[in-house]
């Protein structure tokens, strides 16, 4: 038993390996079409929901990588129509988030990845994740009780424990079914003078979380899907933030979109502000 657990344990390093390696060929890949005026877009949901060449490029780097070393494990993927989650092993990939700022010449945007594994009741749990910023080349990554790292230096979150003159990221697409709640974080902003910074990726703003850089993280349901936070979520967790629900809930892929994360203590001011 405890050696089918090492080999497991080995073969789930060598997914990590695999993750970190395809997610910078694909970054790079992205690069290749950045600040093209001719590049080829459509439009998905709405204005801002944009879909690219770079976009399906970088997509099909990560999904021919994966199936050419684990062709039984299951993808979903922000650009693929079938969404195959019924595996042991599941990738869950947005092969380019911010593709607004890309399709418009500003080098924030990101590469994401997770890798989640089944559990014993059958139901995917993140077990590692990563975040490439090509235009910066940072690499954040991480593995379930393993740290979270920026290109090989271990990062943590901001020691910050309450709202007071706290900065924090995220954005609001659409926060009509927490709409008490969200009101009241803004109203708590004149008094306690925190601020919201959004950049166009909530890949990036989740990086920025986990290593310090900002306070927090605040985002009420949108219309994205699964593939923007479930690789963030391991960095973020293994960074030392405390990553729940609206509901004051550890956070699952079940979640979604929604998420609240930071130092334990700053997250439990925010529901402090807010409310459950």
């Amino acid at each position: 038993m405890n050696e089918d657990k090492t080999l497991e344990q080995i073969s789930e390093n060598e997914m990590f390996e695999l993750m970190k390696t395809l997610i910078v060929k694909a970054g790079k890949e992205t690069l290749t079409y950045f600040g093209k005026t001719d590049l080829n877009f459509t439009t998905k949901k709405h204005a801002a929901d944009l879909l690219t060449e770079a976009d399906l490029a970088s997509n099909t780097t990560l999904i021919d990588g994966i199936k050419e070393i684990y062709p039984g494990h299951g993808i979903i993927s922000e650009e693929e129509p079938v969404q195959d989650d019924k595996k042991k092993y599941v990738w869950i990939i947005d092969p380019l988030d911010g593709t607004n700022n890309f399709k418009n010449s500003i080098p924030i945007y990101s590469v994401i990845v997770g890798l989640a594994k089944q559990n014993q009741n059958k139901e995917l749990e993140m077990i590692a994740g990563a975040v490439y910023i090509p235009a910066l080349n940072e690499l954040y990554q991480a593995s379930m009780g393993n740290g979270a790292f920026l290109n090989d230096k271990r990062i943590v979150c901001s020691p910050k424990e309450d709202l007071v003159n706290a900065v924090g990221a995220g954005h609001f697409e659409n926060w009509f079914k927490y709409e008490k709640q969200v009101k009241a974080f803004f109203e708590s902003s004149k008094e306690l003078k925190h601020y919201l910074f959004e950049y166009g990726t909530g890949g990036y703003d989740m990086t920025l979380v986990a290593r310090g850089s900002r306070d927090f993280y605040f985002m009420p349901p949108h219309g994205g899907g699964i593939w923007d936070n479930a690789g963030p979520y391991i960095i973020l967790k293994e960074a030392g933030c405390k990553v729940v629900n609206f509901r004051r809930e550890n956070w699952s892929l079940k979640d979604n979109t929604e998420m609240i994360a930071g130092n334990p203590k700053i997250v439990d001011h925010i529901f402090d502000v807010i409310g459950k």
